[in-house]
């Protein structure tokens, strides 16, 4: 009997990744000519930005170690990383666990909570890997609103609870938009999230990238009666992406709900063998025992480059921007206008046909669960900035 489609599981069908599904039209625009520009991911090390010279050499060195070439002997990850983080995230050891990047930290959590027809609640609009994931574990992810200057609406979290709902995910900063949440509305989350004894997803992988005069506010502060996991890593605030190291922390008061979670991602562990790359793990160890002296200089540049971004996209009549206050990326309002919509009748038809037109890439909002925007990444030096967004004015106003 020959192979048929309906031998694949249906839920490989949930897995879409915006910032990276349009990769095969960025390698056509490059056939075609067109000299490309990648403003869909974001990845520091593509525009300059380095980790620190302490963390490589620590990768370099342990590089050299037979005992780093080894399976390490506890799944949770590195004693000594291990330790680091909690002494960081002020838990004990046993409730860090080192992960894979935190994408693989986001899948256990989202694996360890979803039964088919559960629902985890997630910002509008929101990183897209959380909704690929609940899909793909048969979940339903539901959205909650954030107001225009994209903080969240506590009222429409309380409203969009059912019972089977089973967390609310917060990424602050957060990505797509660079908004940082007040204290006031992580406050009030916290409190919902304890009342309706949901757990509490915290995506803080850009939590030292606040500029602008912003600052986020700690959410371990209103953990005591909630059950809150924080996931990091060195990829964003260590510039470090390749690196793929990250990290889960469990925090809140104790209880068989958190422990039973925390064996649950313990047995997630073990049947992984281990976590990221030894040596990796060291690279981590280095960034979490040093002094975060590199944000000194990256920071100015990264308002400087987010601001001219912005500027730049106000500047092109019906386009619609907030000024970021952290992370790098904007979220861009499209034009409502009847002529713009004629000629794209959707985000992604205008994101696909900037590429296609121009080399430039960028994401459309429905890609993040909001669509009539699109991201852009703001790592580019200023010049090249103001550069690409005069050619997507021109691809804005060009006549057809």
């Amino acid at each position: 009997m020959p192979m048929t489609s309906s031998m694949f599981a249906k839920r490989t069908g949930a897995l879409v990744y915006a910032p990276r599904a349009i990769s095969p039209f960025i390698e056509a625009a490059a056939k075609a000519g067109r000299k490309i520009r990648r403003f869909n991911l974001g990845d520091p090390a593509a525009f300059g930005f380095a980790a620190p010279p302490h963390i490589i050499e620590a990768a370099q060195a342990a590089l050299k170690e037979q005992k780093h070439q080894r399976y390490l002997v506890s799944s949770r990850g590195d004693p000594c990383l291990v330790d680091a983080i909690a002494a960081r995230e002020k838990v004990h050891p046993d409730s860090v666990f080192v992960t894979n990047g935190l994408t693989d930290g986001i899948d256990m959590v989202i694996g360890a909570l979803v039964n088919p027809g559960d629902n985890i609640l997630l910002p509008t609009p929101c990183y897209s890997l959380y909704e690929s994931k609940v899909k793909f574990y048969g979940g339903i992810p539901k959205t909650y609103a954030c107001h225009e200057n994209w903080e969240p609406d506590t009222k429409d979290i309380e409203r969009k609870i059912t019972r089977r709902t089973k967390a609310i995910v917060i990424v602050n900063p957060n990505n797509p938009t660079g908004a940082i949440y007040s204290r006031h509305a992580i406050m009030k989350i916290m409190e919902i999230a304890s009342r309706h004894r949901l757990l509490v997803f915290a995506d803080l992988i850009y939590d030292q990238l606040a500029f602008n005069g912003a600052s986020v506010p700690d959410i371990r502060e209103f953990a005591s009666d909630c059950l809150l996991v924080c996931g990091n890593g060195i990829s964003k605030n260590y510039f470090f992406p390749g690196a793929r190291v990250g990290y889960l922390a469990v925090h809140g008061k104790e209880s068989k709900v958190k422990n039973e979670l925390k064996k649950i991602l313990l047995d997630m562990c073990f049947v992984r063998l281990s976590p990221t790359n030894a040596y990796m793990q060291q690279a981590a160890l280095a960034a979490f025992t040093n002094p975060s002296s590199h944000l000194a200089t990256y920071l100015p540049l990264l308002e400087q480059r987010s601001n001219t971004l912005v500027q730049c996209a106000l500047e092109i009549d019906g386009f619609k921007a907030i000024r970021p206050q952290g992370a790098f990326y904007s979220f861009i309002k499209l034009p409502d206008s009847k002529e713009f919509k004629r000629r794209f009748k959707t985000d992604k038809e205008f994101v696909y046909g900037l590429v296609e037109q121009t080399g430039i890439a960028t994401v459309q909002g429905s890609g993040f669960l909001k669509p009539g925007y699109f991201r852009t990444v703001n790592l580019a030096p200023p010049d090249e900035i103001k550069q690409a967004f005069s050619e997507i004015r021109d691809f804005v106003q060009k006549e057809v």
